[in-house]
């Protein structure tokens, strides 16, 4: 039997844990939502209280990675199943989505703290035309002439 696409076959593979964690990190996102707010109010000299949620906002990404891997048991694929089984597949892209999530929520800090993400590796900080796209070319060893 071959099972299809739908979400609600997907979300039959993933246990309660699993669950838990997606939970877990839209609470985070609403939490990073509100902080962001709260900053864009205040402007660029954040106020302590600000800060002191950006640092909640840390360990609040630590806990999720933790969260998430503690869910999986530290695996993105499970060792008896092929890794192109349908379990295996939407285990991997809920794992890989879960830690997206968490990591998305640290760069969004760095954001409040006005640390610039321009280079990022997830491609979740979209680029500027112009200079920015001839920077990334450049960090890539392309060349125009």
């Amino acid at each position: 039997m071959q099972l299809g696409r739908s979400t609600v076959q997907i979300a039959t593979f993933e246990s309660k844990k699993q669950r838990a964690c997606r939970q877990a990190v839209r609470e985070a996102q609403s939490f990073a939502h509100r902080v962001w707010a709260e900053a864009a109010q205040v402007g660029p000299e954040a106020s302590l209280a600000t800060r002191v949620s950006v640092l909640r906002l840390f360990a609040l990404t630590k806990q999720l990675h933790d969260q998430i891997d503690e869910a999986f048991s530290g695996h993105a694929f499970l060792p008896d199943l092929g890794p192109t089984s349908m379990v295996n597949r939407c285990r991997f892209n809920s794992y890989f989505e879960l830690h997206r999530s968490a990591t998305r929520l640290l760069l969004k800090a760095l954001r409040i703290l006005g640390i610039d993400t321009w280079d990022d590796p997830l491609g979740t900080v979209p680029m500027q035309k112009g200079a920015d796209k001839s920077r990334a070319n450049a960090t890539q060893g392309v060349v125009k002439h």
